[in-house]
């Protein structure tokens, strides 16, 4: 992980502001603060290889994005998306193809996410 994103972790996990903590439930002592209603994240990434999507042969070198995503969900975003670049070390046509599938990627997640919203919204509208 980049050091200024693990400094952004850092600023963003905050005692009593994203996380609490109750030393009465040993078993459990952590309670998520932003879980009181669905939050996304995005995670956007770029990889000089390929193959460290989960399932991948190199999976298990992919400590950015499960780290990040522990970090998210310790505090209660529990909805996290993701979408990598791959091929950067080699460029050329596999780098290309590989943000152009990206970029579709998150055109189709947009859009996904717009039409939850818009329903959900549709729905409290007429509840």
């Amino acid at each position: 992980m980049p050091a200024t994103l693990k400094a952004w972790v850092d600023l963003v996990v905050r005692m009593g502001r994203t996380v609490d903590y109750d030393p009465s439930r040993p078993d459990d002592p952590f309670t998520p603060l932003l879980a009181d209603r669905p939050r996304h994240a995005i995670i956007l990434s770029s990889r000089g290889g390929a193959g460290f999507e989960p399932g991948g042969e190199l999976a298990h070198m992919n400590h950015l994005e499960p780290g990040l995503a522990t970090a998210l969900e310790f505090i209660g975003i529990s909805r996290i998306h993701r979408v990598a670049i791959e091929h950067q070390e080699e460029g050329g046509e596999r780098l290309a193809a590989s943000l152009e599938a990206a970029e579709r990627r998150v055109d189709g997640l947009i859009a996904r996410l717009q039409a939850r919203h818009q329903a959900s919204r549709e729905a409290a509208v007429t509840a």
